[in-house]
């Protein structure tokens, strides 16, 4: 049996929906008897509609319509135990609008299979009568079987087959490549094919119907006026991995959304996926797609649609009334506001919150509230609007568990009254100076939620701290010092080995209740505090969110405490609610509120990793964004990989002694009756980046300076800022920078998402805000001189290893890239061939990297042959021109898998694409009407516009204008003529291995038509030019793959997402002894190419040309 190397060749937008097929004529079939086994030839309409909606509007499906693979199986009904007549289509025409839909997501296509063509296994098409099914993108890391496992099935085994995920497939990874299967007619799939031409698809009832195997679900978040709602992270339970390949009937319902008769079938594989990040171009929605659940719901017995949520009971996490394996949505987030848009009390909260949302159309129109359904080829949305909290207050003040009002809505949440100390802190080492009204303090409490303990019941003073609440000792507290901070008051000493010095919040509190009169006549006899005016003084120190032990017992995990959706937060109050369940609570009366965010990282926390790193949330020292200088300290030793060390030795640098600034920190005033001003005390001396790194930490001994084995937080290397991006879709809010109106953006240079790194050089500087461009810290993108930028600090997770170099996050082995280290959430677990999209943005899923990738060999070259391609036109004169509207009929011939374009230059990134929007086709040729101008002026005839046809290497054919005196008519006759044809390579010596920012643009199989390595060319359609991220990973193994340290920039196919910034080259890597990615706004002109391609993470340099590659066809954009 032949090995499957069929690619579609051609731009194949068609995806999600039905197929056509045309032939002979239909009219006349019943006047025919059909004779098994003759000759017999067939042509198919073939339509692609968009997905049937569910819940709200249509929307359009443009991305959905990749084709990459197509089949045709056709089982001969005397004995369908046989393998069918399989036939791979590859290659299709241009499409047309269908018949049954009004937009360019209904795409009908024509088919051929021509007398003598083989199948699969060399047999013909004979005539006869069959069952007829299809298949498309069978090989896209998302089915269970190639082309030649289906092939080899009886129409039972068909299907019976399972439609299953990779077990390590991740929930984006089909974004491009959704299955697709389909049968031909509404019925059976029954086909009667006649000896000589068939044609079929007239009507529905003969064509083949592709339906995607999936469903998209869409969650769209919004809120009322007057309330601020954060979306932070979201989870996916119960993801399906599995269905049926083949689509049943049985559905129920006026959209057929309902399950009917039908049951679940699959490999009952079902994921979770948690803590997932919200992208930063859309910061309040997101989609994914999932195969079919059908899952009906274990009791149908109530009436409201906020019960799909219920729980059985306080002690009980499952679901009342919904099915065991249905799929559902957490979103987690932070509210502010009151309790709802409509209350009228003043009183705002705080906190974070979140809601549970059981899937399914629960419209009472079409699927009703007991729908737990999810139906392939269907569009679910999912509008969210949270419009307040009162149902949470509610339910935690709620005097029994079946009190819930709305058991999907959870939070604990803070009451915000005027002198309420709210304190956002960071992950890292904090300390706050305190000026509270003594008065505030009347009967106490304190509660806290951590990683380990939720108090139940608040804890006063002259209480046992219970279990529920062992985890209370990251704060401490101690006495203030005279100084200039704060009324003559400054930070108090940390108490190094003096523990009697500090004291934990339980103590604190007994102290303030121990003391005795009124507050005009207490004294500061406090050992911990400082009372003076009415006002008690004292310093919190906050611990950094990190665990070796676990405060119940036992030593910590990361996977505990690290990427801790939420934070942690302890409460000094004097009301506290909880609901029954434990999931809600509200504190109200409260005088202080601490909240620190966890640190985050980007790869995995379950152990497996020796040495990861992890990031602060936000940078208190920028609080204005205005930045701070980086510092002129430029050591010898700064490298790519340990920032720790770096960070050292500019420290060292700078200030042998490595003081520190022991007056930064938090401040808190609050006066009677007044809200709290809170800002950070910072000395203008230490406003450097790696000096300002130093108050990240703290100074345990209290000898005055960060020791080394005190110097737990730094200022990152170049390497882990690109670890950082490669990680960017897992990082969600601790992203540091804002992309939510990059589109938009004219400027992109800081300070805000400009980042000190702690290497030297022409890596001192990091534009996270483009992903992974990296240049010198005195001058910005511009040119010029600019030295204010932002920071980030991270810290290494292995405790006992805080001062190595973190554990690298991929591996070069030969040629072969790796990513051994990410969470799974960062990479594309799938494998493809082909191109990427072209044109595509850093932020887009076409810029995702895959779990390992093969660099190429040499630069990509493309031969003469390609280069001489130029468009085959002919004209036909229109009869109505004048000087001012000169037109013709345009007709381009069509070659497979070219893309034309036409414009009023010859820059292919000015063009318009020739498509069914703005021409017509019949598969041979592209027609449309041209029109140039011709200008008289003074007299004077000039042909001073021209109209270019361009192909897609860039070579064109010029239209203009003339004129052609008539002596019959006695005028002048205006026409189009052609202008001649422009290779536009001829003079680059029969080869072209420098590529145009246009050329790259375009990328229509710039690499996967051009570039092969091995000796019999078989690996030919599967390379592509690197993607942004691929070309970062190159760049921390440049020299290892060979690549040169000088000449022309290489390039990538991704071009930044803010078009107004006038940034308009591909991301590039600039060719030095230490290389760095760029995007050079000065730099026009040319690139090199170094291809790569996908491969299996176990693969060795010497196998990867054979055994490494999963089945599939090319990805064509």
């Amino acid at each position: 049996m032949r090995t499957i190397k069929n690619y579609v060749r051609a731009a194949l937008p068609i995806l999600l929906g039905c197929l056509l097929f045309v032939a002979c004529s239909d009219d006349d079939i019943t006047e025919k008897g059909v004779k098994e086994g003759l000759p017999a030839s067939l042509t198919f309409k073939m339509v692609v509609p968009d997905l049937n909606d569910a819940v709200v509007t249509r929307a359009g499906v443009e991305q959905e319509t990749a084709l990459n693979q197509l089949m045709f199986l056709f089982y001969k009904k005397s004995d369908t135990s046989k393998p069918a007549f399989a036939k791979v289509i590859d290659q299709l025409g241009s499409w047309r609008i269908g018949s049954d839909g009004n937009d360019n997501s209904n795409r009908l296509y024509t088919v051929t299979i021509s007398p003598g063509e083989t199948d699969l296994n060399d047999n013909e098409l004979m005539s006869g009568e069959y069952y007829l099914y299809a298949l498309a993108n069978w090989g896209n890391g998302f089915c269970s079987y190639d082309a030649e496992g289906y092939a080899s099935k009886s129409l039972d085994e068909l299907k019976s087959a399972i439609l299953a995920r990779e077990s390590s497939a991740n929930v984006l990874d089909i974004i491009n490549n959704t299955p697709m299967t389909g049968i031909y007619g509404r019925d059976d799939g029954s086909i009667e094919i006649y000896e000589g031409e068939n044609s079929f698809g007239k009507t529905d009832e003969t064509r083949v119907h592709l339906r995607r195997a999936v469903a998209k679900v869409i969650f769209n978040i919004s809120t009322v006026d007057g309330i601020t709602f954060t979306p932070e992270r979201y989870s996916i339970y119960h993801y399906s991995q599995s269905s049926t390949l083949m689509e049943r009937s049985g559905w129920g319902g006026d959209q057929g959304t309902k399950p009917g008769n039908l049951s679940y079938e699959g490999n009952n594989s079902f994921s979770d996926f948690e803590d997932l990040a919200f992208s930063d171009g859309t910061p309040n929605s997101f989609e994914f797609y999932m195969p079919e659940n059908v899952q009906r719901a274990k009791d149908s017995n109530f009436t409201d649609v906020k019960m799909r949520e219920k729980r059985e009971s306080e002690t009980n996490e499952k679901f009342k009334y919904a099915p065991e394996k249905s799929t559902y949505i957490v979103i987690e987030g932070h509210y502010n506001g009151p309790r709802n848009a409509s209350s009228d009390e003043t009183a705002i909260y705080d906190g974070d919150v979140k809601y549970t949302i059981q899937l399914g159309d629960f419209d009472a129109t079409r699927g009703g509230i007991d729908n737990f359904t999810i139906r392939r080829n269907v569009k679910y949305t999912y509008n969210v609007k949270v419009k307040g909290v009162n149902n949470i207050i509610t339910e935690a003040s709620a005097e029994n568990f079946d009190a819930e009002p709305q058991p999907g809505a959870e939070g604990d949440l803070v009451r915000m009254d005027d002198g309420t100390i709210k304190l956002d802190l960071d992950a890292h080492f904090e300390r706050v100076l305190l000026k509270i009204p003594v008065d505030e303090f009347k009967n106490p409490m304190f509660y806290v939620k951590t990683p380990y303990s939720r108090t139940t019941d608040g804890i006063s003073a002259d209480m046992t701290v219970g279990d529920d609440s062992k985890d209370y000792k990251w704060i401490h507290f101690t006495k203030p010092q005279s100084g200039d901070v704060l009324d003559d008051l400054t930070f108090g000493k940390f108490g190094g080995l003096d523990e009697s010095v500090r004291t934990d919040v339980h103590g604190l509190l007994k102290e303030i209740s121990n003391l005795n009169g009124s507050t005009s006549d207490r004294d500061n006899t406090g050992e911990h505090f400082i009372i003076k005016d009415g006002n008690l003084y004292t310093t919190a120190y906050i611990d950094e969110f990190f665990y070796t032990e676990n405060p119940t017992g036992g030593n910590a995990q990361l996977s505990e405490f690290v990427n801790y959706s939420g934070g942690r937060t302890m409460n000094i109050c004097t009301t506290k609610h909880i609901s029954a369940d434990g999931k809600s609570s509200v504190v109200e009366n409260t005088i202080i509120s601490f909240l620190q965010a966890s640190i985050w990282t980007v790869y995995p926390t379950d152990g497996s990793v020796d040495n990861p790193f992890g990031i602060e949330k936000n940078n208190e020292w920028n609080k204005d964004e205005t930045g701070m200088p980086r510092g002129d300290a430029m050591p010898d030793g700064l490298n790519n990989t340990n920032g720790w060390n770096n960070t050292k030795l500019l420290i060292n640098e700078e200030n042998s002694n490595s003081n520190y600034d022991q007056q930064a920190g938090w401040v808190v005033s609050v006066n009677e009756s007044s809200k709290a001003d809170v800002k950070f005390n910072f000395s203008a001396s230490y406003k450097k980046s790696y000096l300002a790194a130093m108050s990240r930490n703290r100074d345990t001994n209290d000898d005055g300076k960060i020791s080394d084995n005190e110097l737990k937080w730094y200022v990152p290397a170049r390497n882990q800022c690109i670890a950082l991006w490669l990680g960017d879709n897992n990082l969600g809010s601790y992203r540091p920078y804002n992309a939510t109106n990059l589109k938009n953006a004219t400027n992109v240079d800081g300070p805000e998402g400009v980042l000190f790194t702690s290497t030297g050089g022409n890596s001192s500087v990091w534009w996270a805000i483009e992903g992974a461009s990296f240049g010198d810290y005195k001058w910005d993108n511009k040119g010029t001189i600019s030295t204010d930028r932002d920071m980030r600090c991270v810290r290494n997770l292995n405790d006992s290893k805080y001062s190595e170099t973190p554990t690298t996050f991929s591996t070069c082995s030969g040629k072969i890239i790796t990513l051994s280290n990410l969470s799974s959430s960062c990479v594309r677990n799938s494998i493809m061939t082909g191109e990427y999209a072209a044109n595509h943005k850093e932020r887009e899923y076409s810029n995702t990297v895959p779990l390992a990738f093969e660099v190429a060999s040499d630069d990509l070259n493309i031969t003469s042959i390609e280069n001489s391609y130029v468009p085959e036109i002919s004209l036909v004169q229109s009869n109505d021109n004048t000087s001012d509207n000169i037109t013709a009929t345009v007709q381009i011939k069509i070659v497979s898998g070219r893309k034309y374009y036409m414009g009023t230059s010859n820059s292919l990134s000015k063009a318009t694409e020739i498509s069914e929007s703005n021409a017509s086709t019949d598969g041979t040729y592209w027609t449309f009407r041209g029109t140039v101008k011709g200008i008289i002026s003074w007299g004077q005839w000039n042909t001073t516009q021209y109209l270019y046809i361009i192909a897609d290497n860039g070579n064109y054919v010029t239209l203009e204008s003339d004129r052609n005196y008539s002596w019959s008519d006695g005028k002048y006759k205006y026409l189009v003529k052609n202008g001649g044809s422009t290779v536009i390579d001829s003079n680059k010596g029969g080869t072209k291995s420098e590529f145009t920012r246009d050329e790259i643009k375009a990328l229509v199989n710039l690499a996967a038509a051009n570039y092969t390595q091995d000796a019999d060319g078989k690996d030919k359609g599967q390379w592509r030019v690197p993607n942004q991220r691929e070309l970062a990973l190159m760049l921390g193994y440049w020299s290892e793959l060979g690549m040169p340290t000088n000449g022309i920039y290489y390039a990538s196919g991704t071009f930044f997402t803010a078009t107004k910034a006038e940034k308009p080259n591909p991301f590039l890597v600039v060719p030095e002894t230490n290389p760095y990615m760029s995007l050079y706004k000065e730099y026009s002109g040319d690139f090199r190419i170094r291809p790569v391609r996908d491969v299996e993470p176990s693969a060795s340099p010497q196998a990867t040309h054979d055994s490494s590659y999963r089945p599939g066809g090319s990805i064509i954009k």
